[in-house]
């Protein structure tokens, strides 16, 4: 599970930003928060705030964060890292490093942290501390500014560490260059990186591509069952689905990896050499009284529908894994009381078995709303008119009561967060 995520200097968060899943001491809603070692945590986190704010950025750095973890090993010496997006607007930006930290529980149910900072050239400081004990244990520490530049703590890890240090690169992270290496303690500590932290979009492109590999692996339709229940719960009148994966002819295949900008030689997810097709069921009522069962493609259901149908791998799979779901724009296209149902399924702890959480921004009101969400669940993006830099932040810091409607006080400015619009009157003067 995740404590806590923080940004400096990525694209329009020039301070640095901190995101806590941590709970506070408010004792409303006790079931939207998970106990992990003494440690009382949020389920779920929504972040609001006006078009421009920055929200998708701060989706960009979690991105950016754990890809550059994944990409690290393939990196050739030299190579730049093109997933560190600097504050652009002030002098030098680029030379200036990008600082991104983790504290999290990996599945081993052990406390991690973990930070880098690094600039597209290579990582200027990069550390992991592990908690045995009440007081965390230094596992590796580096700063190319000491004379120095690595430093190990551990007696029994220091003589392997030392060695993996002369295998790794300037562009590299330790941590990952550690785990190729089968240290043991890096690769406990980059799985959750790996298996138990995605983002995702909601666009139709991204998401068939990415549950279409999970439909078509589904042979003993678990998913098929869970999707089925996800759309009845829903009250979406679809009965059952067929989902068919075809390869794609070798011209298409190309034409695919030329769009998506991917070397053919590189690419390792064979989703993109599919061709997935989805057709839905419906039982309609005829005329006559009697009932037929009718076929319709995906793409002929609303967008809602195909949004809530494509997200039911990622929260099945998160469900079964503990996983943290990062989606930007969550209720693209979703109604607020499917988007508020969502939200809920990770309050459910016979179906949230594995302690799983959800992180989305979103523009729907109706989760504001002290029913659904308590204050420390709760943050806002703002922009800073004057510098383009954003700022992150809780309900937690402000003093409302719990009385007050938090939805006519966000719209009323009282939060800031909310777009400055000027009169129709005042726009064409």
């Amino acid at each position: 599970m995740l404590l806590q995520f923080s940004v400096e200097n990525f694209k329009s968060f020039k301070d640095k930003a901190v995101l806590s899943l941590e709970a506070s001491s408010d004792k409303n809603l006790l079931e939207s928060t998970t106990i992990v070692k003494n440690e009382r945590l949020l389920n779920s986190v929504g972040i609001f705030g006006s078009n421009a704010s920055g929200k998708s950025n701060l989706f960009n750095a979690i991105t950016a964060a754990i890809l550059t973890i994944r990409w690290s090993s393939n990196k050739q010496h030299g190579q730049l890292l093109e997933t560190i997006i600097p504050y652009k607007f002030r002098k030098n930006a680029y030379d200036i490093p990008t600082s991104f930290e983790f504290i999290y529980y990996g599945p081993n149910q052990k406390k991690y942290i973990y930070g880098f900072s690094a600039t597209q050239k290579k990582i200027f400081t990069e550390y992991l501390y592990k908690y045995d004990s009440v007081k965390p244990t230094t596992i590796f520490d580096r700063d190319i500014n000491r004379e120095v530049e690595y430093k190990f703590t551990v007696p029994g890890l220091k003589t392997d560490l030392e060695a993996i240090k002369e295998r790794n690169d300037e562009n590299k992270l330790f941590l990952a260059t550690a785990a190729q290496w089968n240290n043991k303690e890096a690769k406990d500590a980059i799985d959750w990186f790996l298996y138990h932290i995605d983002v995702h979009a909601t666009n139709m492109d991204y998401l068939l591509k990415y549950s279409g590999k999970y439909f078509e692996h589904d042979t003993n339709n678990t998913l098929k069952k869970f999707t089925n229940k996800l759309l009845e719960k829903s009250d979406i009148n679809i009965t059952d689905f067929n989902f068919k994966a075809e390869n794609l002819p070798g011209s298409q295949m190309k034409n695919n990896l030329f769009a998506n900008n991917i070397d053919p030689n590189s690419f390792q997810d064979n989703s993109i050499y599919k061709n997935y097709t989805v057709n839905t069921k419906h039982v309609v009522l005829n005329e006559d009284s009697t009932k037929d069962n009718y076929e319709l493609s995906l793409f002929e259901e609303s967008l809602g529908t195909r949004t809530l149908f494509l997200l039911s791998p990622i929260l099945q799979k998160a469900f079964n894994n503990g996983e943290v779901v990062c989606i930007d724009e969550f209720d693209n296209s979703l109604h607020p009381m499917l988007t508020i149902f969502l939200i809920s399924l990770f309050n459910d702890k016979r179906l949230n078995t594995a302690d799983a959480q959800l992180i989305v921004s979103s523009h729907t009101l109706e989760m504001m709303s002290d029913k659904l969400l308590r204050r420390d669940q709760i943050y806002f993006v703002d922009k800073n008119r004057n510098t383009a830099s954003s700022e992150l932040y809780s309900l937690d810091d402000y003093s409302v009561r719990h009385n007050v409607d938090r939805r006519k006080a966000y719209l009323l400015g009282r939060f800031n967060s909310v777009p400055n619009i000027l009169s129709g009157e005042m726009l064409w003067r």
